[in-house]
């Protein structure tokens, strides 16, 4: 079959890495196609200046949903595709105070949480951001702030499978 399908790309002209390449790329319509791959998934950083529910919706809008960050490997792989950027990520306590679920609805079993986070600051902290402005911050730490937070955020990160 391959060589069938070799014969008539070089036949019609078309480059054979090309055409061989498209076939294999199983990537969804809707993923975009600058959208970094990482254990069989489908990672963006969109540079934005939106609250946690902005973020939500223009992941679902282009059906995916903001990041799940459930091994230290994945953590990693998203701090350097952010550029070490703020950026939210899609877990939240809002349902229940300090139970902290991904948007799958899974708890949080891996964390890298900052010295004294999540700290709930006035009872309004309620959503997940990485790498937030400060030292204690620093290396992508977690922390809760209020869904409405964004002038210090940098962005967000869509994820599809």
């Amino acid at each position: 079959m391959k060589n069938t399908f070799a014969a008539i790309a070089l036949a019609c002209g078309l480059s054979l890495a090309a055409t061989w390449s498209s076939t294999q790329d199983k990537r969804p319509v809707y993923v975009p196609s600058d959208a970094a791959t990482h254990n069989g998934k489908y990672y963006k950083f969109f540079k934005a200046k939106y609250s946690w529910r902005e973020a939500e919706k223009k992941c679902e809008e282009m059906k995916g949903v903001l990041v799940s960050i459930k091994n230290k490997e994945t953590h990693q792989f998203l701090l350097a595709l952010s550029k070490g950027k703020c950026f939210w990520a899609g877990a939240s306590d809002a349902r229940t105070e300090g139970v902290w679920l991904w948007r799958d609805g899974s708890k949080i079993t891996y964390s890298d949480w900052a010295k004294d986070e999540p700290d709930d600051w006035k009872g309004k902290e309620d959503c997940l951001v990485i790498g937030w402005p400060g030292k204690r911050y620093e290396n992508g730490k977690w922390a809760d702030t209020n869904y409405k937070y964004r002038k210090q955020i940098d962005g967000y990160i869509c994820e599809w499978k």
